[in-house]
């Protein structure tokens, strides 16, 4: 989707937000490089950002859970996931990809307004070069993550070039959320008069994968390429910045 279609579908659609600003998650357990640590570290920095002086939100997460369901489920119950997915079923060229449920009218008891987020899951490409304190020639995992989060929570793609919810992310490129992002957090979830309770799921595991058995392989390593083509692919990497995904949002009318 380009920043154009973006922003035009923001015009027509409902300020997506959640009833209050207590939001968990999941954590997958399969993890950059394995290790696991590392991995719910950057989350929950990236989840922090979110959270400043002036209110917004700081989703906690409530457990580790295997499964890979995303979306959201009419007769079940529902968790948010954030997923690292060594085999990436998207648009290759995607970085990651969150997907959000939400109200497009007040139907109580479901939906209590316009736009109420009912689900968030996000998923990050793990067959691209992420690196958690991003060296030059990978993409800064936190970065990738607090973009997503930030739409989870609500926010659209933004054409500012400094803002946290911009589409599109360099190799090497960090970033934290700018003054215009700050003030639009603070305006959709403003301080709160009571302190958000500790979440209470605790971990979750399926049975099975949820995408079956090729959720995780032991695969050959390949020939190391001739040095021209290694020299050929880091210059080709260096000249391109790959776009983060918008969200892919599910409309439904309850």
């Amino acid at each position: 989707m380009s920043l154009a279609l973006a922003l035009a579908l923001a015009l027509t659609a409902p300020q997506l937000r959640w009833p209050r600003a207590c939001v968990s998650y999941h954590l997958s357990v399969e993890a950059p490089q394995g290790e696991v640590a590392r991995w719910a570290g950057a989350v929950e920095a990236a989840a922090a950002a979110w959270a400043v002086s002036c209110g917004g939100v700081a989703p906690r997460r409530a457990g580790w859970t295997n499964s890979r369901a995303v979306g959201y489920d009419l007769e079940g119950d529902n968790i948010n996931l954030i997923l690292w997915l060594p085999h990436w079923p998207h648009a290759p060229e995607a970085l990651a990809l969150t997907t959000t449920t939400y109200c497009e009218v007040a139907a109580p008891p479901r939906c209590a307004a316009e736009g109420q987020i009912l689900d968030a899951d996000i998923e990050i490409n793990g067959g691209r070069p992420f690196a958690f304190d991003a060296p030059s020639l990978s993409y800064d995992l936190f970065s990738a993550l607090a973009h997503e989060i930030g739409h989870a929570l609500g926010f659209e793609h933004s054409p500012r070039l400094t803002s946290m919810m911009h589409p599109q992310i360099s190799l090497g490129a960090q970033r934290t959320l700018d003054t215009e992002d700050i003030a639009a957090l603070c305006d959709l979830y403003p301080p709160e008069a009571s302190p958000c309770p500790a979440p209470t799921q605790g971990d979750l595991w399926v049975a099975e994968a949820d995408e079956g058995a090729d959720g995780c392989q032991l695969q050959p390593r390949a020939a190391p390429p001739p040095a021209w083509a290694l020299a050929w692919a880091l210059a080709w990497a260096l000249a391109w910045a790959l776009r983060i995904a918008p969200r892919r949002a599910l409309r439904r009318r309850f």
